[in-house]
């Protein structure tokens, strides 16, 4: 299933079916801005954020899981196997090992004097006191992190170094459910991030 996102476009998925639609958040059907104008307005306040000498940029994009509804900004989501819960914090999970997945794709223009991360929060659920729901990064077909259990007890927040496998334009963000998980992955929010 292939949902695309922009600023005021968010995916509802029914927490009964696998299925997503995608719906406007007015109610308003026609089209929706594009990701060049989002792209434009981004460039702009990151001008404004380096003038002003301010050190956080915006993000490249971001997704929020944390809803029955996806919001995402900059961003397209495809995904299989994923969906809501209310437990655990309300966040999105995977359950499906070998099969479920969660990708995320940003267009945008790569500035080589920056470094980018992936910013996740997360989390793997724990069987018997041990994390076994592992996940597998990637972007652009690039693994950043195999067999990955973000466990502390609570929900994780990681950092990843992305900057070597993005590219100007597309970029995807993969998070793969690996096969042998013995029970859920857990996640609240995804972003891209300059610094």
């Amino acid at each position: 299933m292939k949902i695309f996102t922009t600023d005021s476009l968010t995916i509802t998925t029914p927490m009964n079916t696998s299925s997503a639609t995608s719906t406007n958040p007015s109610g308003a059907s026609g089209s929706y801005p594009s990701f060049t104008s989002s792209m434009r307005r981004l460039k702009a306040m990151e001008a404004m954020a380096v003038a002003s000498g301010q050190t956080a940029l915006p993000p490249v994009c971001t997704v929020d899981f944390r809803n029955p509804t996806i919001h995402a900004n900059h961003a397209q989501i495809e995904s299989e196997g994923a969906f809501y819960n209310r437990a655990y914090g309300n966040s999105w999970l995977m359950h499906y090992p070998g099969k479920s997945y969660i990708q995320v794709q940003a267009d945008f223009q790569k500035d080589p004097s920056r470094s980018y991360s992936l910013d996740l929060v997360h989390l793997s659920s724990l069987v018997d006191g041990k994390p076994l729901a592992s996940i597998t990064i990637e972007v652009n077909g690039h693994t950043v992190i195999a067999e990955y259990n973000p466990n502390t007890g609570d929900y994780k927040r990681d950092s990843f170094d992305i900057t070597k496998y993005l590219v100007d334009g597309k970029n995807t963000v993969t998070l793969k459910f690996d096969n042998g998980s013995e029970s859920n992955y857990w996640i609240q929010s995804l972003a891209i991030q300059a610094k």
